[in-house]
């Protein structure tokens, strides 16, 4: 019986593919070139109007670009402390609560910024209970508004970025690098400092370089706070002064210091990456609490939690039931949460 002869490489030795672009990178490159469209009208403002912005730079863009920095620093300084040590927390140690801190930590990701300043405010006048008792006492409650309020509220709402990829660069870290240090006579807790800190730096880096262009995107949050960026200074120039080339040059300078950033990120990173993919069994083992510390370990995380996540959607849930009540709810509410809705699948 004959044989049929064995399917080779097609002639001239290519193989069966017929190196066409897989639909999606075109579609994705669609994507990308009208998002980037725009931002070919931000450097041609200067050209159209270079008048507009000799008189924003002697006035507006001074202030508004200090405090866009002073941000940018503050946010990235605060996102690295909470996002990193809460993941050092949950990564290398084991106590009560650890297995549901994991994923509660990510939390406040869902929490808008200037929804939080929304119930931060509400909860500082004087009729607030805290507040009252503290005036009667000569106390006072520190004034969330300005450049500490603003760095705080971003740093607490942003610092899931670093969580995140901090977690995961941690659990793609092999025990041996922890297990020699510890051999060579270095503590737990100083294998953590000294080995697995240093081993997540890209990681920890790239989640403070996300949460620090999140943060200079912001526009609600800093402008109910009152502290002027970039971001409402270009919203007061459009919408108060009517000026749209002074906004457009504005903008200019807010992308330039956005890709200041990631190029200094990506200076000091390098082509940096210490952690690779491992299975469970060979990830580090948390060490395991004893004593108090077991149990004073969850409460920061758990007050954080409560701060920022807990109580703001219970006094949302609160003032949603009065307003029922009340029978004063906007009858354009449910377009909103629709239009809402479609843009979150969108995206």
């Amino acid at each position: 019986m004959a044989l049929a002869p064995a399917r080779g490489p097609a002639a001239g030795g290519r193989s069966g593919r017929t190196g066409r672009v897989p639909g999606w990178t075109i579609v994705g490159i669609l994507v990308a070139l009208a998002v980037a469209g725009p931002l070919v009208a931000l450097p041609a403002s200067f050209i159209a109007s270079g008048e507009a912005f000799d008189q924003i730079a002697a006035s507006l863009l001074p202030s508004a670009l200090a405090n866009s920095i002073l941000l940018a620093v503050g946010v990235g300084a605060g996102t690295l402390v909470l996002g990193g040590g809460l993941a050092v927390l949950v990564s290398f140690y084991e106590f009560p609560g650890r297995r549901w801190l994991d994923w509660a930590l990510v939390l406040p990701m869902a929490m808008p910024a200037y929804v939080l300043v929304f119930v931060l405010l509400g909860q500082y006048g004087s009729a607030n209970p805290l507040q009252t008792s503290l005036l009667g006492g000569g106390l006072a409650l520190p004034d969330p508004r300005g450049p500490g309020g603003a760095i705080v509220v971003l740093s607490a709402v942003l610092y899931p970025y670093v969580y995140v990829l901090g977690r995961s660069a941690f659990l793609g870290q092999s025990r041996q690098a922890m297990e020699a240090a510890r051999s060579l006579g270095r503590s737990y807790g100083q294998a953590v400092r000294g080995v697995a800190l240093p081993l997540a730096r890209p990681a920890l880096a790239g989640g403070a370089a996300l949460a620090v262009m999140e943060a200079l995107a912001d526009f609600g949050a800093v402008n109910l706070l009152g502290f002027e960026t970039l971001t409402s200074a270009i919203y007061r120039v459009w919408y108060g002064a009517f000026d749209q080339a002074a906004a457009l040059q504005l903008a200019t300078v807010l992308v330039g210091l956005a890709l200041t950033m990631v190029a200094v990120e990506r200076l000091l990173r390098g082509r940096a990456r210490y952690h690779q993919a491992l299975a469970r069994a060979d990830a580090v083992a948390p060490l395991r609490l004893e004593g108090a510390r077991r149990w004073l370990a969850p409460v920061a995380p758990c007050l954080l939690l409560g701060a920022i996540f807990a109580v703001p959607v219970a006094q949302l849930v609160a003032w949603s039931v009065e307003t029922l009540l009340e029978g004063t709810l906007g009858s354009d509410l449910a377009g909103a949460a629709l239009n809402t809705l479609l843009l979150a699948v969108v995206a």
